[in-house]
């Protein structure tokens, strides 16, 4: 657990000190941010669900039960942005860090850890379909709703327009294509296959370092302590235990039930840092949220394995 926390921060600290010597230009953050949101995500989009196979007993479950907890993460998360006074990029920053979790990078290596035993023994399993779905799921919500609350408001066509162009739900539409087609089994896995991943590997890495050149130049005036904490105890506590209760309704393996809601726990995914800059928002808040829930995943996360019985 405690080193694929680390691997972060090294990285993170790698962009601060590349940053402190100019190696790493201010102008580039952009730069790296954007390649990431357009090309590196969609391609770890399109790689987790068009190389996964799908068949499997478990799957309608998996799914089912992953949508109800979206959908009422989403409905939570909703109610919560308009009970609070702030302005609208304000309630889209709490939206942002409460949904978007670290599945991929931080959560199939942690969940793999805690669960062990012969259901960890490859990630082609129901544990890399947990954090696939819930990853897509919540790119899917969270992408819907800055766009309902930031760029469309009421403009219906615009609203439309704004999702049919979007990268994220592009790659998440042609991954499951791609799947259903069957396009990477067989001899087209190496030559799709392989280009797709190396880029797709390229994603957590260059956020990283962004996030890490952006905290050395951080505006501190621009951190508002109470929207962090407000995020941070939807996204750290009760949208957890949402998927307990959601999940404790699927009759399904003990294992699979254990890994849906220790992955609803994962800290703020560093996709929530490349989205707030393309969506314009407050990247001070959404960094701090990244920091300090990674820092206590540990402790959230054994917490976790108390209430699921571990």
């Amino acid at each position: 657990m405690l080193s694929s926390i680390f691997s972060i921060f090294i990285i993170i600290f790698a962009g601060y000190i590349l940053r402190q010597f100019s190696v790493l230009k201010k102008s580039w953050l952009k730069v790296m941010n954007s390649f990431v949101y357009y090309i590196a995500l969609p391609a770890l989009v399109v790689n987790s669900i068009a190389t996964y196979n799908w068949q499997s007993d478990q799957l309608l479950d998996l799914l089912l039960g992953n949508a109800i907890f979206l959908v009422l993460s989403a409905v939570i998360t909703i109610g919560v942005m308009l009970l609070l006074p702030i302005s609208r990029k304000n309630k889209s920053v709490v939206a942002l860090i409460a949904i978007t979790g670290n599945t991929v990078y931080l959560g199939i290596p942690l969940v793999n850890e805690l669960i062990g035993g012969s259901f960890s023994s490859s990630l082609n399993g129901p544990i890399t379909a947990i954090s696939v779905i819930q990853l897509v799921g919540s790119l899917i919500v969270i992408v819907n709703l800055l766009e309902l609350f930031l760029v469309s408001k009421n403009d219906k066509r615009s609203y439309i327009s704004h999702l049919v162009k979007n990268p994220l739900l592009l790659s998440a539409f042609v991954g499951s294509l791609l799947a259903f087609l069957g396009v990477f089994n067989g001899t087209f896995e190496d030559l799709f296959g392989g280009p797709i991943q190396m880029v797709a590997a390229t994603a957590s890495p260059l956020a990283l370092l962004a996030l890490g050149g952006f905290l050395h130049g951080i505006k501190w005036r621009k951190i508002d302590v109470s929207i962090i904490l407000s995020s941070l105890l939807l996204k750290m506590a009760v949208l957890p235990i949402i998927a307990y209760f959601v999940f404790s309704n699927f009759d399904t393996e003990s294992n699979i039930f254990n890994s849906s809601v220790l992955m609803a726990g994962m800290p703020v995914a560093i996709t929530a840092f490349v989205l707030s800059d393309e969506y314009k928002l407050n990247k001070e808040n959404v960094s701090i949220a990244i920091l300090v829930s990674t820092v206590l995943a540990p402790f959230t996360v054994l917490l976790l394995t108390s209430l699921i019985g571990l």
